[in-house]
């Protein structure tokens, strides 16, 4: 399934980070999954044996990674719609704000293209990027910008607040959570609006009820767990087993250390007794002699 699926996430960035200057690589995507789809459900089917349980981590991985296939469609699609050689356009209002946030003019930039156009420059430079960002405010271009832009401002305080600014800033965040909220209640109490919202909560929570016995068949039927014993989880049956086995161990350890200990009392008391009548007889013994 990991494979699988880093082989159709590769396709899929392909697809929507290169479609803006070529949209027949939607046809083809649109063709590689009917096709992943059909293939992928035969052998599962057919030539495939029992599959390891998974988690739900890696598609929840897949989906937290597709906003980031969609900024590079974003930049990429802006790059080319940008392009005055394919797509030429003049540019729009949003010329200053680019000009501010690339850090570069409308001279300098004419001077770049220029320079690039005859030759003069050796590969891809820094003033080239530049130069092809600020393309980004053409009228073929700007609304790509303005996505772009906000999707490196997500991006940039997406970071600084995981990497940074979480561990000393998240119980402010969690006080105005809970300032908002206490909010948002006293002015639906104002409104008259807070006994409707009860009443779509308790409607929206109501579920049917029934007896436990009936619950308890229906979970079990369903596979589902229906007592809190270790035995009955299918999670922890293994650790049930190892614990009734160490259990085992330790009554057979304590038996055998009871029945060594009054081994050895036995052999002590008897050795003793022994002792005690080889002293009494020595003693008689002595006596005799000196009589």
């Amino acid at each position: 399934m990991a494979l699988r699926l880093a082989q159709s996430l590769n396709v899929i960035f392909c697809v929507v980070m290169y479609s803006g200057g070529m949209p027949i690589l939607y046809a083809i995507g649109f063709l590689y999954c009917v096709a992943a789809y059909w293939l992928d459900k035969w052998c599962l089917l057919r030539g495939s044996c029992r599959p390891p349980a998974y988690k739900e981590d890696i598609i929840r991985m897949s989906v937290h990674m597709l906003p980031v296939a969609a900024f590079l469609h974003t930049l990429v699609a802006a790059w080319a719609f940008g392009n005055q050689v394919l797509f030429p356009s003049e540019w729009s209002v949003l010329k200053p704000l680019a000009e501010s946030v690339f850090g570069i003019t409308e001279e300098k930039y004419n001077v770049v293209m220029e320079a690039y156009r005859m030759g003069q420059m050796d590969g891809v430079t820094w003033d080239f990027c530049s130069a092809r960002f600020l393309d980004f405010a053409r009228k073929g271009a700007w609304l790509l910008m303005i996505i772009f832009l906000a999707s490196c401002a997500y991006y940039l305080v997406y970071w600084l607040w995981a990497v940074l600014l979480k561990p000393f800033l998240s119980p402010f965040a969690f006080l105005a959570k809970e300032g908002v909220f206490r909010l948002t209640k006293k002015c639906l109490k104002r409104c008259g609006w807070h006994r409707l919202l009860q009443l779509l909560l308790l409607q929206s929570q109501e579920a049917p009820t029934m007896p436990y016995e009936e619950a308890k068949v229906e979970m079990e039927a369903k596979g589902m767990t229906s007592s809190y014993r270790l035995e009955d989880n299918a999670k922890y049956r293994a650790a049930y087993k190892a614990l009734l086995h160490t259990a085992e161990l330790v009554k057979q350890m304590t038996e055998k250390s009871i029945k060594s200990s009054a081994t050895v009392a036995v052999t002590a008391a008897t050795s003793s007794a022994k002792l005690e009548e080889e002293v009494i007889a020595e003693k008689e013994e002595a006596k005799k002699a000196e009589l």
